[in-house]
């Protein structure tokens, strides 16, 4: 069996990845499922190279004590990278208030899934008033292999603003 990367979209798979078989007639190129690909595939996922890269989002970095306030409102729908200095994932542990250049900082309540996990939903809490949870947004992550992606469509309904996706090393 050999594993092609092609580029056309099959049903609901982000995957682009076809399987070459050989039938009496010839070989035959079909679509294969994420979870029945082989370790050493070659195919790739679309978010991992479809993102747009988060790069000196003005004190994005847990450790950035804010001035100022800003707000993810309008960040999204779409994939997202960060690059940079702005880290490399979100943290997963409770980042204090008045970080990452907002009032409401957000972090991952959860493990970064693996490659073998594919694509996972994952909670995003904001931290505000002695409550490290007190808003909080389902979003998707994605292990790339040397980096995370993240699906945002920007912050929780009921408070918008000031909350910010936020990142670390």
């Amino acid at each position: 069996m050999s594993i092609l990367v092609v580029s056309k979209n099959f049903g609901r798979l982000s995957l682009y990845c076809m399987v070459r078989i050989m039938t009496y007639r010839g070989p035959k190129l079909m679509p294969i499922e994420e979870q029945n690909l082989p370790k050493n595939a070659c195919c790739y996922f679309l978010e991992c190279k479809n993102y747009q890269a988060l790069t000196h989002q003005n004190g994005r970095k847990y450790t950035y004590v804010t001035t100022s306030a800003r707000c993810d409102d309008t960040l999204g729908p779409g994939w997202f990278r960060f690059q940079e200095h702005t880290g490399k994932k979100m943290p997963t542990s409770c980042v204090p208030i008045n970080r990452c250049n907002t009032h409401a900082p957000g972090w991952l309540n959860g493990a970064h899934p693996t490659v073998s996990d594919g694509k996972v939903t994952r909670q995003v809490c904001f931290h505000f008033n002695n409550n490290c949870c007190r808003w909080s947004i389902n979003i998707q992550v994605r292990n790339c292999g040397d980096f995370f992606v993240y699906y945002f469509n920007g912050t929780p309904a009921q408070h918008p603003c000031y909350l910010r996706y936020c990142s670390s090393d």
